[in-house]
């Protein structure tokens, strides 16, 4: 990943991953520190049949009279196996009895509460463990992992390791390691004084923040400030953890955030824009185009037709959203730069800009259509009219104003411009007054969007462009399919419904052409 900006964000240990770092076993005596200091010894021995007696991470907690709750909770979860199984490498940050009883107090639940609701104790439990071996002298700085319930715990070195952000952390959720590195055979436990609460989406931000990891206080503050906070909020208590909707944040970093957010769009629009719902990772991220959470209206008649406004991906290398933060020329994207940082309720991907919603023009700018902003530059001016404008304007002008909004754009492909004009696009003499021409029959006017269940089912029925002759559609086709209706080209529906802040744009894989 190349960084283009100052994130604010602390190195992450890429070369650090858990497990890596392997703990030799012996027959030797193997001291353990109990939480108040106190240390006591399980020797290996070979015993009758030569059974050797064990020492894992379940004989250690057993064993430390500071750690009998989290044996009876695991013992309740059914992860005691787990924890005593000698084929498997784990780092267990363990609770004392001490931190359960505060956890209790904070939660406002009874220890036979806590036992009793499986589910919650499970997820509370498996957010303690880590796969592989970790010694407190690998934490070196920040950095965040993965834990056996996938959901992402952070971590710091100071005077101590500190997870999400420490024990003194400004509110609940943070723990200090105050015994480190007691070795067993089948890992490492480190006792922590506080016991570790799975985050939600607000929670892993301020984990984040509080652990140094990333700066994501201004987005906070305007999600707040907007009421938006309630989106993210999830009450372990009474939530159903399988089921609560999830949603996936592209979070700008503090300095990326802007200091003034512009007047328009509303900055509800912006911060929305920068949502998805449903739990995405970075593998799973669409390689072109997947709609946020912000929409736009529009209403003619009594009608209103929406749509979700869209964010432009290229995954090829990295996350690049909206043309990425390297593209000088349109400056209007951002670059994931720390992914899959996962909450119960979704992920939050660390970006590196703010997003801003795209109109017409900027969608064929960002998504990469160059041959169409070739022709749309090369076009003579869009008469006044045809645009109800008192002068004429150039086609990006049109592209990009509201007042002509909603627009429908069919944008071809790059290879469609190709196999149109394999000469390149027409020059010369009038070649202008030509790319206009072609232009026109790529774009529909009107008081409504027209989404892709807005197209005519009826191939008889037809649609009149901005210039040319009318349209006609196949939504039963393989792709759906648009032709011009005199005899000329029909081009495949590749994508559809791209939303933009002025109307909505369709891919398409040939170029609209006249018959002849």
């Amino acid at each position: 990943m190349t960084y283009t900006k100052n994130l604010g964000l602390t190195a992450i240990i890429g070369a650090f991953a858990f497990g890596a770092v392997a703990c030799g076993d012996d027959d030797d005596p193997t001291p353990t520190t109990g939480a108040g200091g106190s240390t006591t010894t399980t020797t290996t021995t070979s015993g009758m049949g030569g059974e050797t007696a064990s020492n894992t991470i379940a004989d250690i907690a057993a064993g430390n009279d500071d750690l009998q709750t989290l044996v009876a909770a695991a013992t309740e979860a059914g992860l005691l196996d787990t924890l005593a199984d000698p084929d498997v490498e784990l780092t267990v940050f363990a609770p004392t009895d001490a931190a359960f009883e505060q956890a209790l107090t904070d939660l406002g639940l009874t220890a036979d509460q806590l036992l009793g609701n499986q589910a919650l104790l499970t997820a509370i439990l498996r957010y303690h463990i880590v796969a592989g071996e970790v010694p407190s002298s690998a934490i070196t700085g920040p950095g965040f992992a993965q834990t056996d319930g996938g959901y992402t715990l952070f971590y710091n070195a100071t005077d101590t390791v500190e997870l999400n952000g420490g024990a003194d952390t400004t509110t609940d959720g943070g723990a200090d390691v105050t015994t480190p590195d007691i070795d067993a055979d089948n890992g490492i436990v480190h006792i922590i004084d506080r016991v570790l609460l799975p985050p939600d989406i607000l929670d892993l931000a301020r984990y984040a923040i509080e652990s140094n990891n990333a700066q994501l206080g201004e987005l906070a503050t305007a999600l707040d400030a907007e009421n938006l906070t309630g989106l993210f909020d999830v009450d372990l208590l009474t939530d159903d953890l399988s089921t609560v909707t999830e949603y996936t944040v592209f979070a700008p970093t503090d300095e990326a955030f802007p200091d003034t957010p512009p007047a328009q769009p509303a900055l509800s629009t912006i911060l929305t824009y920068h949502v998805v719902t449903g739990a995405v990772d970075s593998g799973s991220i669409p390689a072109v185009t997947g709609p946020s959470a912000a929409e736009a209206s529009f209403t003619d008649g009594g009608t209103t037709r929406s749509y979700n406004l869209s964010l432009l991906f290229d995954t090829s290398n990295g996350v690049k959203i909206n043309g990425g933060s390297g593209d000088g020329a349109t400056e209007l994207g951002a670059d994931v730069a720390v992914a899959d940082l996962r909450a119960v309720n979704g992920y939050v991907h660390v970006i590196d800009g703010t997003l801003l919603p795209l109109n017409v023009a900027q969608v064929a700018l960002a998504g990469g259509f160059s041959t169409l902003v070739d022709a749309v530059t090369a076009s003579a001016p869009i008469p006044s009219a045809l645009t109800g404008l008192p002068n004429d304007v150039s086609v990006l002008d049109a592209l990009s104003q509201p007042t002509l909004a909603p627009l429908s754009v069919f944008a071809p492909t790059n290879d469609a411009f190709v196999t149109a004009f394999p000469g390149g696009l027409p020059t010369g003499n009038g070649a202008d007054a030509t790319i206009l021409g072609v232009l026109g029959l790529h774009v529909i006017p009107g008081a409504l969007p027209v989404r892709a269940q807005d197209l005519p089912g009826d191939t008889a029925t037809t649609v009149s462009p901005l210039a040319g002759s009318d349209l006609s559609f196949d939504t039963a086709a393989t792709p759906p399919s648009v032709t011009v209706t005199n005899g000329g080209t029909t081009a495949g529906i590749v994508i559809t419904d791209v939303g933009a802040t002025n109307g909505i744009v369709h891919v398409i894989d040939g170029v609209l052409l006249e018959g002849t």
